[in-house]
């Protein structure tokens, strides 16, 4: 009986944490989207890091790595860019013929020599790479990218905002 409880009570602190992070029921503001591709990046020397104490997957150069101290602040840095897995899963659907994602970037990613402390950190086989640089409404991040490995940021951002994100295009 005691373990039900227990149950219970993780399954209410995890609903109750989720809706703090974002509003399913938000639609958004009628005279904006939800998602926007704003254009085609380079990033020179990009590595892919996952946070092993703060979660999620970003797209960083090499030369930002030296900068890492261990905090969540270090992921809203302007120059650190959240990786999108799948641009058809952030994408509006009557957009999916206006976009052709090959491949799903094409892009294969090897365990780096370097070693951070508290990252996972990971290279582009290709050298020739670029991005394609997408803008994806907070609180629509939240619902599409809620799990256990996905990342939370730390301000506390009104559902109205925009994350800047990432697709890899290698050749």
């Amino acid at each position: 009986m005691k373990s039900i409880i227990i149950y219970i009570i993780i399954f209410f602190l995890i609903i109750s944490c989720s809706r703090s992070t974002y509003d399913i029921n938000y639609k958004g503001e009628s005279n904006y989207s939800y998602f926007y591709l704003v254009d085609t990046i380079k990033i020179k020397d990009p590595v892919r890091i996952h946070s092993l104490k703060f979660g999620g997957q970003f797209i960083v150069s090499k030369s930002i790595l030296k900068e890492y101290n261990n905090k969540i602040d270090f992921f809203s840095r302007p120059d650190v860019f959240l990786l999108g897995n799948d641009l058809y899963r952030d994408l509006p659907q009557k957009d999916y013929q206006k976009y052709a994602y090959p491949d799903n970037g094409g892009c294969e990613f090897v365990k780096s020599q370097l070693e951070v402390q508290g990252l996972e950190v990971y290279e582009l086989s290709s050298s020739s790479v670029s991005f394609l640089l997408g803008l994806i409404n907070s609180n629509y991040f939240y619902q599409k990218h809620n799990s256990y490995g996905s990342f939370a940021y730390p301000e506390n951002k009104n559902k109205k905002s925009y994350y800047k994100i990432v697709y890899p295009l290698c050749k």
